[in-house]
């Protein structure tokens, strides 16, 4: 019974030395298979390391680039906005691997075409380090580029996708976006845009509600204008050209971040180009033509198309129709079946009534359009409206009376106080018909 046992533990001992040989085995040539890819790093060296870089292709003057607190920037041969994204993705390359070494010399720099370099790219980092490489010509059948570590280092193949990202010019590294000189995450709280004797303004107030402020006065639908901001700010420049504004441009538009300076931006046509010049450009934005539908907005596209003013709930309604009335205060008791509205001759029902409810959706649902108001005759509808702002328990504020008029297949609706009418929808007009 012991020498069983004692052979049993000598073969426990047995494999468990083996396992862990196996596992020292795979531990070491886990290691050995990391420093070996580490030993063929271009240069050990992470962007995030980088404070600073020169970028020279053949026959071009060398492109300069700074890392500062708001990210990289182009400062020579002239200083201009940057897309730090499309810089940082040139600079990846650092982080690169080559795929075999070919000659640590080089007697004959033309065998490689290191002789007359594609790109020279020379990166500092933060301590002071530094590392250059130097694009050669492609080898023969195959997807590599012979590549120079350093001006006296090894030549090495990488892959020719890897290496392309050097062959970008300054416009590339440019930033495109008409109103890339504010800061990507200021918010924009107003954007006039001027064209001629014409002015359409957007503002928010105090409250964070958006506000037309010409040519007409009136709420404005947030979604609505930041789409038209977003759009006319982040419109892209197809290249660039050596223009300079006239002195009186076709447009003039003017962001203004929270609690920043406005940014002015003159946005002109030259012969059949459509031009913008930003501060801190040598030059100019050749944009889309089709850029002119933002800037040329209907500022009727920009009101507030929600008959009810911001947070109001609707408390109660009043219906008024050929000189008879009907009217209800929202209750919690249940609709009974025999609640059947007749506007002639009943008075108030309980809220849950179906046809009360399907009012009160009418003026909580975003209306098709709307239109300048005008004198239309007496209404064929109006609807009075006692609300409440959300959670607010002080006094009910005074009854909105809405005046409709049937136009055609629809209803427009005058809002109180307010210098439009509002074009309702299908579904609102089948719903009061």
């Amino acid at each position: 019974m012991s020498k069983g046992w004692l052979t049993n533990l000598v073969l426990l001992a047995v494999v468990a030395a083996g396992a862990g040989g196996l596992w020292w085995a795979e531990r070491q040539t886990k290691a050995d298979k990391q420093r070996e890819e580490a030993a063929r790093d271009f240069t050990g060296f992470k962007v995030t390391d980088l404070v600073k870089a020169r970028l020279t292709r053949s026959g071009q003057e060398p492109i300069v680039l700074e890392k500062g607190a708001d990210g990289w920037r182009i400062t020579a041969p002239t200083a201009c906005l940057t897309d730090s994204d499309a810089v940082e993705g040139l600079l990846k390359v650092v982080e690169g691997r080559y795929d075999r070494k070919v000659a640590e010399t080089t007697p004959n720099l033309a065998d490689f075409g290191l002789d007359k370099p594609g790109a020279i790219l020379e990166v500092t980092t933060g301590a002071s380090q530094t590392a250059t490489l130097i694009t050669g010509s492609d080898t023969p059948a195959s997807i590599n580029r012979y590549l120079r570590l350093g001006p006296e280092g090894p030549v090495v193949t990488a892959p020719r996708y890897e290496l392309s990202l050097l062959e970008r010019g300054r416009n590339d590294l440019r930033a495109k976006a008409l109103g890339a000189a504010l800061d990507r995450k200021a918010e924009v709280v107003r954007m006039e845009v001027i064209k001629g004797g014409n002015r359409l303004a957007v503002a928010m107030d105090d409250q964070g509600f958006w506000r037309l402020e010409a040519p007409l006065a009136d709420l404005a639908s947030p979604r609505r204008v930041r789409y038209w901001i977003g759009d006319l700010k982040d419109s892209l420049a197809s290249g660039f050209k050596d223009a300079s504004p006239p002195a009186d441009p076709d447009w003039r538009v003017i962001l203004t971040p929270r609690g920043g300076s406005p940014l002015e931006l003159p946005v002109w046509w030259q012969d059949k180009d459509l031009l913008a010049r930003r501060p801190g450009d040598p030059d100019a934005l050749v944009l889309d033509a089709m850029t002119v539908n933002r800037l040329d907005k209907n500022p009727l596209e920009m009101v507030a198309l929600d008959p009810l003013p911001p947070g109001l709930q609707v408390a109660g309604l009043k219906i008024e129709r050929d000189g008879a009335a009907v009217q209800t205060v929202k209750t919690a008791s249940p609709a009974r079946p025999e609640d059947q509205i007749d506007a002639e001759t009943q008075s108030a029902r309980d809220w849950p009534n179906p046809a009360w409810a399907t009012v009160a959706e009418v003026l909580t649902r975003e209306a098709a359009s709307a239109e300048l108001a005008r004198a239309r005759g007496l209404p064929d509808l109006v609807v009075a409206v006692t609300g409440k702002a959300a959670g607010d328990q002080g006094a009910a504020p005074a009854p909105l009376a809405y005046a409709l008029w049937k136009d055609g297949d629809s209803y427009l609706l005058a809002p109180p106080g307010r210098p439009v009418h509002l074009r309702l929808t299908r579904f609102q007009t089948d719903s009061l018909d």
